[in-house]
C-alpha cells in the first residue's frame, strides 16, 4: 500500500512539474527572443563600419517584422524556430533567420486525399 501511495505522489509531482514547465515555456515566449545584435554584427563585419551598420539595419528590420507578428505565431513554431536558431551549428544568424523560420513554418501543411 505504501508503494502505491509513493507512486501516486510521484506521478502527481511529475504532472505538476511538467505543467509548470509548459506554462513557463509559454510565458517565456510571449516576447520576441533576444539576440545579441551588436555581438553578432561586430563578429560578421570585423570592424568594417559600413558592413556593421548594414548588419544592424538588417537585424532591426527583421526584428520589427517579427515583433509585429510574434503574438500570432503558434507556440510550437516559436519553440521550433528559437531552438533552431539558438542551437544552430554555424552560430547565431539573428532575427532574419528567426523570421525566415517563422514564415516558412507557418505555411499551411498541404495534405493529399487519396
Amino acid at each position: 500500500m505504501k508503494t502505491k501511495t509513493i507512486i501516486k505522489i510521484s506521478v502527481a509531482v511529475a504532472v505538476i512539474v511538467g505543467a509548470g514547465i509548459m506554462i513557463r515555456n509559454a510565458q517565456a515566449r510571449v516576447h520576441v527572443p533576444t539576440v545579441s545584435v551588436e555581438r553578432l554584427c561586430s563578429g560578421l563585419s570585423d570592424k568594417d563600419v559600413p558592413a556593421y551598420n548594414a548588419c544592424i539595419t538588417e537585424q532591426q528590420v527583421a526584428y520589427d517584422a517579427l515583433k509585429a507578428k510574434w503574438a500570432e505565431v503558434p507556440l510550437n513554431t516559436k519553440i521550433w524556430c528559437e531552438d533552431r536558431e539558438f542551437s544552430s551549428w554555424d552560430g547565431l544568424r539573428g532575427y532574419p533567420a528567426i523570421l525566415a523560420c517563422v514564415n516558412e513554418t507557418r505555411e499551411p501543411v498541404k495534405t493529399f486525399d487519396y
